[in-house]
């Protein structure tokens, strides 16, 4: 994804490579966030909800009209707001039942 996002807008290259950063600091070690379902849920949220929308409104920000910029940039509070609290979900649905099995197989 990273080599062909290099081809991309600058924006789509941030979300890439950010995206990239922090699942790795979420698996590999020595940071392995999902250790801790805070962080755990705290890195999804930025990817989901900051990371990938925020960049993919700076992204397409590059070809809406001025009428329609406006009318994105308005919204993009609410989106964000939106698809953090759907990340907060992901991550309780996802990590927090699994903390007695991460404890017991690393």
């Amino acid at each position: 994804a990273l080599a062909l996002g290099r081809r991309s807008s600058a924006p789509v290259q941030r979300v890439l490579a950010g995206s990239a950063a922090l699942g790795a600091a979420y698996s590999a070690p020595p940071l392995r966030l999902k250790r801790s379902p805070l962080l755990a849920a705290l890195s999804i949220v930025v990817v989901r909800g900051v990371l990938v929308n925020a960049c993919f409104y700076a992204h397409a920000r590059a070809n809406l009209a001025p009428r329609a910029r406006a009318a994105a940039a308005a919204r993009l509070p609410l989106v964000v707001a939106f698809f953090s609290l759907l990340g907060v979900a992901i991550a309780l649905m996802k990590d927090v039942p699994d903390t007695q099995g991460d404890t017991t197989f690393g």
